[in-house]
Parts: C-alpha cells; sequence; structure tokens
C-alpha cells in the first residue's frame, strides 16, 4: 500500500512490522521503522521513542511522557530523547509556523 506522507500520522514499530496510524485507520507491514524513519525526517517526521517516529504536523502538545496528537492519541516519548525531540519540534514550529 502506498500511503501520501502527509496521511500519516505517526508509525509504530511491531516485532517485524511497521504499523501506519492514519486518521481513520490502521495498517500494517513488514518493514523497518529507521529505513521509513531516514525517508520520512525530511518531511518533518521525528523519532521520539526507538518504537515511533511522528509526523510533526499532527502533534497538539507534550506532556512528561508523551507526545499528544491533534486527534487526542498520545505516543510515548523516550526519557532519552526527551530535551532531543522538545528541541526539534521547536526549531521546526519556528521555520514552518
Amino acid at each position: 500500500k502506498m500511503v501520501k506522507t502527509m496521511e500519516s500520522i505517526y508509525r509504530e514499530r511491531f516485532n517485524k512490522h511497521l504499523l501506519y496510524h492514519l486518521k481513520n485507520k490502521s495498517f500494517d507491514t513488514v518493514a523497518n521503522l529507521s529505513d521509513a524513519y531516514d525517508s520520512l525526517k525530511k518531511n518533518g517526521f521525528l523519532q521520539v521513542h526507538q518504537g515511533y517516529i511522528v509526523n510533526m504536523d499532527k502533534i497538539s502538545h507534550f506532556d512528561k511522557f508523551s507526545v499528544i496528537l491533534d486527534d487526542g492519541r498520545a505516543v510515548p516519548i523516550s526519557v532519552r530523547k526527551r530535551k532531543e525531540v522538545l528541541l526539534a519540534y521547536a526549531d521546526y514550529i519556528e521555520v514552518y509556523s
């Protein structure tokens, strides 16, 4: 399945599968999250955890342990990556807002 990049809200690694989470549906494929991230980071995606990448256009806000997306879903942020994620998002907002 081909998915338009901006339709993707976030992607999640699950075993050897990559789960695509869209606005109204989800599906999976056999793929590698790091390969997906390499191709998506130039399109406004950010790796927030070793198992998750999110579309920065879909971020509503952050709480202590999660990214809250504009549809209300929460995606965990790695404690180790939290500062890096917040700085990258601030840079993104400065450029694209």
